[in-house]
């Protein structure tokens, strides 16, 4: 119910003249879900998909400066300013420190008003905008598949091995897979740490504001 509320809080705060829908698939096996929204959205004439997981709390610290449709605005202004995939940052739920994102490098992140946006390797879909462009380019290098009868799909989260750097075989989850697809394209992944966002879990995990 959080969740929900939060979304039609969010989405009735968008500034007049955006046109924003939503997809709430149903099923229990997450890439094929995302996979079918994605799909969905290509039949549209919306210009931005965006992921948010149910477990995702914008603004979590209660702060003015942050009004209500400040993540989705500022995704979706990132992503026009760099032509990439961009992603908010949150704390993985049992972790004080560590971000859901696999960097490029090594080095510290400043979270908060003095952040800004950085390019990563590997993006979590828990806050992420996606461009049509994106999309559509992923669209024209694979086939539509069957899910089941009635379903077909572009397999965009599928899974998938991944060799290394060093050429170790990786198992890369759904969002991992994705964002490797995206590098694929020739599009770059993006962190914007202006955003702060919870995590929820047995608590909330959330990057102080700085």
């Amino acid at each position: 119910m959080r969740f929900i509320n939060q979304l039609i809080h969010t989405l009735a705060e968008q500034p007049s003249g955006i046109q924003i829908g939503y997809n709430f698939t149903q099923t229990s096996v997450i890439d094929v879900g995302l996979s079918i929204a994605a799909t969905d959205f290509l039949k549209t004439d919306f210009d931005y998909f965006f992921s948010l997981d149910y477990d995702i709390i914008f603004n979590p610290h209660g702060d003015p400066a942050y009004p209500p449709g400040y993540e989705i605005k500022r995704l979706v202004d990132s992503c026009k300013e760099t032509g990439g995939m961009v992603g908010g940052p949150y704390l993985k739920r049992g972790k004080e420190d560590q971000l859901c994102v696999v960097p490029l490098k090594e080095g510290n992140v400043l979270i908060g008003p003095g952040g800004g946006i950085t390019e990563v390797r590997y993006l979590p879909t828990g806050c992420t905008m996606i461009s049509r462009e994106i999309l559509q380019k992923l669209a024209d290098r694979m086939e539509l598949v069957r899910y089941e009868e009635g379903t077909w799909i572009y397999p965009f989260f599928m899974p998938m091995i991944q060799k290394d750097h060093d050429g170790t075989p990786m198992y890369l989850t759904l969002d991992f897979a994705f964002s490797q697809r995206v590098r694929d394209a020739g599009f770059k992944i993006f962190l914007d740490t202006r955003i702060i966002l919870g995590h929820m879990g047995s608590k909330m995990y959330a990057v102080q504001r700085r």
